[in-house]
């Protein structure tokens, strides 16, 4: 027997870029649709991004209103700054109230009969604000983080301690350090979690989306190339090679690990950095080059 309409419609709709095409009217960028529906299907999504590719304003009002509304999910969402939440999301999440009379948007969250079904905040030094959220059988528990790379390790740690249903983590890389490089590069984290990447040469207006490529050029122009940290970031979603301050960028001990010099034998050296307050003593011997 054929679908009726309806079933069509209903089927359609019970798949998340389905739900943001057809309810929302939202054009999803391939890679966004692709977000969005493996963080419904594999439950753990990292999504490494330019600026301006939709992040914020179309990949996390989707996947919030999308779990509320057909999951009847408790949903909980930070950010590095309060800001990026007040003055970001749920100003984007205001623009669809009008497709849910029933729903209250207040400034941090969404309220449906009564509860707070959508919460969100910063992420602050004080981690309790993470602690107390579960999933209970029929609410699924989303969470997720915005602008990850600015998110410290304490709270990374209280959202596994609440084992959430879906988890999506995403935001522009900074610096190659901190726990979204890790989810991005470390093998031991790597492995559990989807993972996808768009710049913002993916987005160009030329192309049917919404980014003009003179404003990228004069980006690249104004910062002296390509290999600048902020071009890095914010036009191909790469973190940048070196951390400042550092003896020696990341990268270059990486790469020096994974394809070491031949060993040529040499002097025997040694020193010691004595650490202060709770800083680590450090000891080094280095025979000829290793």
């Amino acid at each position: 027997m054929p679908l009726t309409d309806q079933e069509i419609l209903a089927r359609a709709i019970s798949v998340p870029s389905g739900y943001a095409k057809l309810v929302l009217k939202i054009n999803l960028h391939p890679i966004q649709a692709q977000v969005l529906d493996s963080l419904f299907n594999d439950k753990k999504v990292v999504f490494r991004c330019a600026n301006g590719v939709g992040k914020t304003s179309i990949v996390l009002v989707c996947a919030i209103l999308y779990a509320l509304h057909i999951l009847n999910a408790q949903v909980v969402s930070t950010s590095a700054t309060y800001r990026q939440v007040v003055a970001q999301l749920i100003p984007n999440l205001k623009r669809y109230s009008h497709l849910y009379p029933d729903w209250q948007f207040l400034d941090n969250t969404i309220v449906i009969n009564g509860l707070k079904k959508y919460i969100g905040f910063s992420a602050g030094p004080d981690a309790a604000s993470f602690q107390g959220f579960h999933e209970y059988p029929g609410q699924p528990l989303l969470m997720l983080v915005d602008e990850a790379a600015g998110v410290g390790a304490n709270i990374f740690e209280q959202i596994d301690r609440c084992q959430p249903t879906y988890y999506l983590c995403c935001g522009s890389p900074l610096s190659p350090e901190g726990e979204f490089y890790k989810m991005e590069t470390d093998p031991n984290v790597y492995r559990f979690f989807k993972h996808y990447k768009l710049s913002q040469y993916q987005c160009l207006k030329e192309d049917g989306y919404w980014i003009d490529r003179l404003n990228i050029e004069q980006m690249i122009a104004k910062w002296g190339g390509k290999e600048h940290p902020l071009v890095q970031s914010s036009v191909f979603g790469e973190f940048c090679a070196n951390i400042e301050g550092a003896i020696l960028s990341l990268s270059a001990l990486e790469k020096c690990i994974n394809n070491p010099p031949i060993y040529v034998p040499g002097p025997r050296c040694s020193g010691i950095d004595f650490g202060g307050g709770i800083a680590e003593t450090a000891i080094y011997m280095r025979i000829g080059n290793k």
